[in-house]
């Protein structure tokens, strides 16, 4: 087990990435407090920012930082000058795989969370000051809103996970190109396979189809399809491609990076 996953290896590491992107990441961070402060700032002379523009804030933030730092997020390991350092680091493949995925994840969800809310914080505490409106924060409580958009964040981030051990430049551009040619593929063999299904189902059932029993039972089976659906895209997906990406990582370090 202490071959592939090492508790200490792993805090080690983590505290290693950290050293390494704290800058990145503060500068980032206090780059969006400044643009949520001075837009706050100049709309708020009538009103107090609502928490809903906070939503907003946060939904654009995370999504697109997420996506664009994701993609990026083995950038070392592509790179020629740096993939050195990438393969001797003390970890197994295993664990630099875990370290990028929290951080990804969960490290990026806490951070665009705190930046909102002190952001919030500080904008609704300057608009107090000069103009006595009351103080509307960030509500990260809001489990429904907040939970939806995280939800959201979660689904797009395996395939921009995948796109960024798989390919070496590009990867934005690449992933979503690769994404638009599967949806076609998939939408000419869906709608295909559904055509003919239904014509085939209405040449041999044309009076069921005029029964209201028919109507219900088209009902059950969108409810029943709509359940597979979550399941395909909020679970089995996402898997595979996180999967595929550890793979797409240790064939790469098999083979020295090459």
């Amino acid at each position: 087990m202490n071959q592939y996953l090492n508790t200490k290896r792993l805090l080690r590491l983590c505290r290693k990435d950290y050293y390494t992107t704290r800058r990145q990441i503060i500068l980032a961070a206090a780059t969006i407090g400044a643009f949520i402060f001075l837009i706050g700032l100049i709309g708020g002379k009538d009103r107090p920012v609502s928490p809903s523009s906070y939503n907003s804030y946060f939904t654009i933030i995370l999504y697109l930082g997420g996506i664009i730092t994701t993609a990026a997020i083995f950038k070392d390991r592509h790179d020629r000058d740096s993939i050195h350092n990438w393969l001797m680091l003390p970890a197994s493949t295993l664990e630099k795989y875990l370290v990028r995925f929290l951080f990804s994840t969960v490290g990026l969800i806490l951070i665009t969370l705190i930046t909102v809310w002190l952001s919030s914080f500080i904008t609704s505490l300057a608009l107090f000051l000069l103009y006595g409106h009351s103080f509307s924060l960030f509500n990260f409580t809001d489990k429904r809103d907040i939970w939806l958009i995280i939800q959201g964040y979660l689904a797009l981030h395996p395939f921009f996970f995948l796109g960024a051990a798989w390919f070496r430049k590009n990867q934005i551009i690449k992933t979503l190109l690769t994404l638009f040619i599967i949806q076609i593929i998939l939408s000419f063999i869906g709608g295909g396979l559904g055509y003919m299904f239904l014509i085939r189902f209405a040449m041999e059932n044309e009076f069921y189809m005029t029964d209201q029993t028919f109507f219900n039972d088209i009902m059950i089976s969108g409810k029943n399809i709509a359940l597979m659906a979550r399941i395909l895209f909020q679970l089995i997906i996402p898997v595979c491609c996180w999967t595929t990406a550890y793979f797409k990582l240790k064939k790469a370090e098999v083979k020295d990076g090459i």
